[in-house]
């Protein structure tokens, strides 16, 4: 599955019903604050218009163009707020649905949260000229990894694949168990070190299961029982240690490379030894903007030619962070 994205643009309102302070507070968000508000208004009214203000928008992603190839995985790295995680739900085709064009209050129509278009194939399966029919074609072709962990409490590890599974393939059940070691569940509790556990409860906060990394890899295992053509992590590193998040990538790469799969990951702040597995890299500024896109070893040298320099005590991950950010 080859991806492209094409001029990709998402915009969302920005918080300005809240005074001149865009941060919600426990005063601006109380009800006396939106009754003293209220009557502000109507002791103003007739005194004053008010002109039709243009709704204030936010750029999370800015003209975005990429494209991703089978067989290679790729990283996404930036600074906070730089659109990482809404990168990774536009390429999954998570985000369509939400982003309709509203009527503004004076008329006419107001700004489409996303503009622009991702491309499966050259099929249109986000963005401009999208067609609605394909929604579930094209949430099918792809597994999303979120950063949080939300599983059923009181399944076990391996009941939690095999349910995984068996939402998208009904012949994943091998035996009476499912456990099969060369069945999916099975190699997929291998891969993940988790068949030593897979009698145990997931948990959650409230009920004793399995420990918060190992529920960390039970969150990938999910989306690796059945095969897609296309991977997105988001920060899966969450909770992991760099010796654990190492050798899930080591899986990860191996798995992309035998399913012909396109494997795009997030991280916050990769080690070295991560960075080094992936095929290519994708560095997001501030706002959105993609800065850099092309193979993981000329990424620095990159940057170098363009006059900025790195510190003999800095290794190449923070070197792209340190560039990325407008700190």
């Amino acid at each position: 599955l080859e991806i492209r994205l094409a001029q990709v643009n998402y915009r969302v309102p920005s918080r300005g019903d809240t005074g001149e302070n865009s941060i919600a507070t426990i005063w601006n968000s109380s009800p006396l604050y939106n009754i003293q508000k209220f009557g502000k208004k109507i002791l103003r009214r007739g005194k004053e218009v008010d002109p039709v203000k243009e709704p204030r928008v936010t750029n999370v992603l800015t003209d975005v163009n990429l494209v991703l190839r089978p067989r290679r995985m790729y990283l996404v790295i930036g600074p906070p707020l730089s659109g990482k995680t809404s990168l990774l739900r536009a390429i999954a085709g998570n985000l369509q649905g939400e982003f309709k064009k509203k009527q503004r209050p004076g008329g006419g129509e107001g700004l489409a949260h996303l503009t622009g278009r991702v491309l499966y194939n050259n099929l249109v399966a986000a963005g401009d000229d999208a067609d609605d029919g394909l929604r579930t074609l094209v949430k099918n072709l792809g597994a999303f990894v979120r950063q949080t962990d939300s599983h059923a409490p009181r399944l076990t590890v391996g009941e939690t694949f095999l349910f995984a599974g068996e939402c998208k393939d009904d012949q994943i059940l091998k035996n009476k168990r499912g456990y099969d070691p060369l069945g999916k569940v099975g190699v997929t509790l291998e891969g993940l070190n988790l068949a030593y556990v897979k009698d145990t409860y997931v948990g959650n906060e409230s009920i004793r299961g399995v420990s918060g990394g190992q529920r960390r890899r039970v969150t990938l295992g999910e989306m690796l029982v059945f095969d897609t053509p296309l991977l997105c992590g988001d920060e899966i590193s969450t909770g992991l240690d760099t010796a654990s998040t190492v050798e899930i990538l080591s899986i990860l790469s191996f798995v992309s490379r035998l399913l012909n799969q396109t494997t795009i990951i997030s991280l916050l702040q990769p080690s070295p030894e991560a960075v080094s597995l992936f095929d290519e890299i994708i560095l997001l500024s501030d706002g959105g903007r993609v800065i850099y896109s092309g193979p993981t070893e000329n990424a620095t040298a990159y940057f170098h030619n363009l006059g900025y320099a790195q510190p003999e005590s800095m290794d190449n991950a923070d070197y792209l962070l340190g560039v990325s950010s407008s700190d």
